[in-house]
C-alpha cells in the first residue's frame, strides 16, 4: 500500500536493505469508460467457490471499518485508518506463516514472491469486491477515487481494515479466525505453487543422459504465460531432435518463472519412461559406435605410421 503522510514507504528487502523498489504494484490499472471517466481495470483473482463465510466483527467496529477518513477528518478512531494499519500488519504475518509452514523447501526469495502475490492491493481489492465491501464504504463524494489505481487501493485498504476489525473483535481467537479465513481465500492462488525448489541440475542431468553430438534439446514456450490472474505462470516444454527423433516432446513444466519451468520440464523428461530409457540406450549405442570409429581411425593411423617407418 502507498504510504500516507508521515508513514514510511514499505520496501522490498529482497533487493537489499537500501532498495528503492516499492513492494506494492503502482502500475496503472485503470481504463476509461464511454463517458471518459476512469474505472477500475479488470484484475482477475481466482476465488474459492463457494467463498468462505465472512467472519463477523463487533457492532462497535462495523461503522469505523467502512468509514473513510474523509468522513471523520478530526478523529482517526472513527475511520478505518487505524484498523487498516493493523490489518495490513496481520495479513503480512498470516501470509508469511502460511508459506513458511506449507512450503518447507521453498527458497526465501521465491517465498517473498508468493507472499507478494497474496498481499498486494490487486489481490485484496478483489476480495473486497467479492464480499461487497465496496458498496458499504462511507466516503465523502469529493474524496472518491477517479482513477483505477486509487480505487484498487481504496478497496484493498477496506479489506485490511476488516481483517483488523476481526482481530480486535475477539482478542483471544481473533487472529486465529482471521488467519483461517485468509488461508481459505488464498488457497486457489497457491495450488500452482511448487512445494519445493526445482533441482537446478535437472537440465544438466538430462543433457548428460541423452545429449551427444548432433542431438539437440530445445526448451520452448508451449503456450503464453498467464499474467494478471494473481499469479504469473509460465509453460515450458523440452523437445528432442536426434537419436532417430525429430522435435519429439519429452516433458513439460510450469512455474512462476521461465527458468524454473524449464527445470520442471527437464524433470518431467527424466521421468518419461519408457521413452527416456530408450533414448539412454540409443545414446549409449551411438557413443559406442563413435568411439569404435575413433579407435579404428587411430589404429589405421598407427599402422600407416609403422609402414612409413619401415619404408
Amino acid at each position: 500500500m502507498e504510504p500516507r503522510s508521515g508513514e514510511k514507504r514499505k520496501y522490498d528487502y529482497r533487493q537489499g536493505p537500501y532498495s528503492k523498489k516499492p513492494r506494492y504494484d503502482n502500475k496503472p490499472h485503470h481504463q476509461k469508460n464511454g463517458n471518459g471517466v476512469s474505472r477500475q481495470a479488470t484484475h482477475v483473482v481466482t476465488l474459492p467457490d463457494p467463498l468462505p463465510q465472512l467472519p463477523p466483527i463487533s457492532e462497535e467496529l462495523t461503522k469505523s471499518t467502512f468509514t473513510h477518513k474523509s468522513q471523520a477528518p478530526n478523529d482517526v478512531s472513527k475511520s478505518y485508518d487505524r484498523l487498516e494499519w493493523l490489518g495490513d500488519a496481520y495479513i503480512e504475518v498470516a501470509s508469511t506463516r502460511l508459506i513458511f509452514a506449507r512450503y518447507k523447501n521453498l527458497p526465501t526469495g521465491r517465498s517473498c514472491d508468493v507472499r507478494e502475490m497474496l498481499v498486494k492491493n490487486e489481490t485484496l481489492s478483489q476480495y473486497s469486491l467479492a464480499y461487497g465491501f465496496d458498496k458499504r464504504i462511507n466516503i465523502n463524494p469529493s474524496s472518491k477515487p477517479t482513477d483505477g489505481t486509487s480505487l484498487i487501493k481504496l478497496h484493498g485498504d477496506i479489506f485490511e481494515a476488516y481483517v483488523g476489525a476481526i482481530i480486535q473483535s475477539d482478542p483471544i481467537k481473533g487472529f486465529e479466525i482471521a488467519e483461517d479465513w485468509l488461508a481459505a481465500l488464498w488457497e486457489p492462488l497457491l495450488k500452482d505453487v511448487q512445494g519445493e525448489a526445482p533441482n537446478m541440475v535437472w537440465k544438466d542431468e538430462l543433457r548428460r543422459k541423452i545429449g551427444s553430438k548432433g542431438v539437440k534439446l530445445n526448451y520452448v514456450d508451449e503456450r503464453p504465460a498467464i499474467i494478471g490472474r494473481g499469479i504469473e505462470t509460465y509453460f515450458i516444454g523440452v523437445y528432442l531432435t536426434g537419436l532417430g527423433y525429430d522435435n519429439q516432446h519429452l516433458g513439460s513444466g510450469q512455474a512462476l518463472n521461465k527458468k524454473e519451468a524449464g527445470m520442471q520440464a527437464a524433470a518431467a523428461a527424466l521421468s518419461n519412461h519408457p521413452l527416456i530409457d530408450e533414448l539412454i540406450v540409443k545414446k549409449a549405442k551411438l557413443d559406442e559406435e563413435r568411439q569404435a570409429e575413433r579407435d579404428k581411425e587411430a589404429l589405421n593411423g598407427d599402422a600407416q605410421e609403422i609402414n612409413i617407418q619401415e619404408a
